[in-house]
């Protein structure tokens, strides 16, 4: 769906539901959007307060066994810190740097 810094509209700094639905529609279609947001939500959202944070997404990106092989470029079923540094390029962007998480 993109980066965390090209979903979070006007750099508040965490993802809307807004941002969620827009991020969803726009890869996969309107439909999508009405179906996957909730779940989006649900499972990012770990306190429960309507956004989702850099440290909730990243939560629920190494808690997701898909994003897990996904972030394993070596396949040797260990995540290594330059996988891990990535990975985290790839979420949120340039500039991520796993030492301030």
């Amino acid at each position: 769906m993109g980066s965390f810094a090209s979903m979070d509209r006007g750099g508040k700094g965490f993802l809307s539901r807004e941002d969620i639905v827009e991020a969803v529609a726009k890869h996969f279609g309107a439909a999508a959007a009405g179906v996957c947001v909730d779940n989006i939500m649900r499972a990012a959202d770990s306190d429960r307060n309507g956004v989702i944070t850099r440290h909730e997404l990243l939560r629920v990106n190494f808690a997701n066994a898909w994003a897990r092989r996904d972030m394993d470029q070596n396949r040797d079923g260990v995540l290594d810190r330059a996988e891990v540094e990535a990975f985290g390029t790839r979420v949120f962007g340039k500039g991520f740097d796993s030492r301030r998480m």
